[in-house]
């Protein structure tokens, strides 16, 4: 009688150490190709939502290089874990918080100060858009502390 060749449907076959691992890698490669595509869908998703503002010049050619740059950085990213690089430090909700309510102050600090430079003072209506932009950050400050609890 002639032995069966191997099968991985045969739940009496056991696995050497080189089929986990090449099973392994198939589920990563797996893994990788379906969040590159939840990527690609998402930029679609956000190209159609934008349609309207193609006519703002140069709009369109901006949008491709940042799609592009998406997925350059999609490929790579899955390029990184397929080969087994460490994944990035995860970034969490409240840093991006701190770190938006940081950019926004300091961009009303500089629009403050180029009107002092034009005209020595602000007038109400900076001194009003910097009250409730400084209110802002200081809520997305709050939300940030409150993430980190």
């Amino acid at each position: 009688m002639t032995a069966r060749p191997r099968c991985g449907n045969d739940p009496r076959a056991q696995l050497t150490p080189g089929d986990r691992a090449a099973v392994a890698n198939f589920r990563a490669f797996l893994t990788a190709r379906a969040e590159e595509k939840k990527t690609v869908s998402d930029l679609d998703a956000a190209r159609a939502a934008l349609k309207p503002f193609e006519i703002i010049s140069g709009f369109v050619g901006r949008l491709e290089a940042f799609e592009a740059a998406v997925r350059a950085n999609e490929r790579a990213g899955a390029e990184a874990r397929r080969l087994g690089a460490p994944d990035p430090a995860p970034t969490t909700r409240a840093t991006v918080l701190h770190e938006a309510a940081n950019l926004i102050e300091a961009r009303q600090d500089r629009l403050d100060a180029e009107e002092r430079a034009e005209f020595d003072d602000l007038d109400h209506e900076t001194v009003l858009q910097g009250v409730a932009v400084r209110d802002m950050a200081k809520h997305l400050r709050h939300l940030a502390a409150e993430e980190s609890k």
